[in-house]
């Protein structure tokens, strides 16, 4: 018994040294093993509700919570005189943020990277030759809208090599999700009936050649032009392939703690969704939680093996 005992543990122990040196490698190639949040249409766009509202306020909860209030004076300001409708509301301040940094196009710095958008807005406003990005007008727009209690999330254009960064916003009047890039002043995008687009919608227009109509600035001197579905940035960017990534949190200091990454190593989670034409299989990423089960079932069969020998071996009461 005692001999069959000892090959169990024998055993035992070699699986979980194979499985610790296979989950090691995993580790170290684990870009391999990544989980992709694939979504859908539907889940996105068509069944937006309250709930649906409340997945993306992640994003300003990452935040100071003294954040928001210091904004909504800010956009109050910029909503003078207050619209009635909403989509009056983001291309207001879509406006602002466009006129006020559009001559600031370039290499953001690393600490403004890393402000909060209500920073990043304070360091844009006091030194002039400050520059920033894309990601830069999304997250401070984003912020803007939701301190007007508008839902506003931002989407990243998976482009190679050069990613570009845009928003939508929930139009509740309208219960439609639209389109804002502020980096190119397209504010706001609409087809000749006076409907506006969300991304998907704009780029299939683009694939279909329909004609639409760029919105690219607000109040009296509101200015459109019609798009020019050849110009270059449309070009690149808003290619049918290109994915696009929807995220719900943007704050890498808080993404990036140290028990969120791992929960996310182990399990099908992510802060972002996925819509792409051509999808990665997320085989490699559950052939990964199977290795880590297998290691940790064979790491506890070893630990209940090893307690029985010792209790085995313990000398009985006279």
């Amino acid at each position: 018994m005692q001999q069959r005992r000892f090959k169990i543990k024998q055993l035992l122990l070699a699986l979980f040294c194979i499985l610790t040196i296979t989950n090691i490698a995993i580790y170290f190639f684990r870009d391999r093993f990544t989980y992709f949040p694939y979504s859908s249409y539907s889940s996105l766009y068509e069944t937006c509700n309250d709930p649906c509202i409340d997945n993306w306020k992640q994003f300003i909860n990452d935040y100071p919570t003294g954040d928001l209030p210091e904004v909504k004076k800010i956009a109050d300001s910029i909503l003078q005189p207050a619209p009635n409708h909403t989509i009056d509301k983001v291309l207001k301040i879509a406006s602002f943020l466009q006129e006020k940094f559009k001559t600031r196009m370039g290499k953001p710095t690393d600490s403004l990277n890393i402000a909060s958008p209500l920073d990043q807005y304070r360091m844009l406003c006091k030194n002039e030759s400050a520059e920033l990005w894309c990601g830069n007008f999304a997250n401070m727009f984003a912020f803007f809208c939701w301190a007007e209690g508008i839902p506003c999330r931002i989407i990243e254009i998976m482009n190679p090599g050069d990613h570009h960064v845009i928003n939508e916003c929930y139009i509740p009047e309208t219960n439609k999700w639209v389109m804002v890039d502020i980096t190119t002043n397209q504010l706001l995008t609409q087809t000749l009936d006076n409907q506006f687009l969300n991304v998907l919608e704009f780029k299939a227009s683009l694939s279909d050649s329909f004609p639409l109509v760029i919105v690219r600035s607000a109040g009296s001197a509101v200015k459109t032009d019609t798009i020019v579905s050849k110009s270059s940035y449309l070009n690149k960017y808003y290619k049918k392939e290109n994915p696009l990534y929807y995220y719900h949190r943007i704050n890498n200091a808080e993404v990036y703690k140290p028990m969120l990454k791992l929960y996310r190593y182990i399990f099908p989670v992510s802060w972002f969704k996925i819509i792409a034409e051509k999808k990665h299989s997320n085989f490699p990423f559950y052939l990964k939680q199977f290795a880590i089960l297998l290691w940790t079932i064979a790491g506890l069969l070893l630990i209940i093996v090893k307690l029985k020998g010792k209790i085995k071996k313990r000398p009985s009461a006279i």
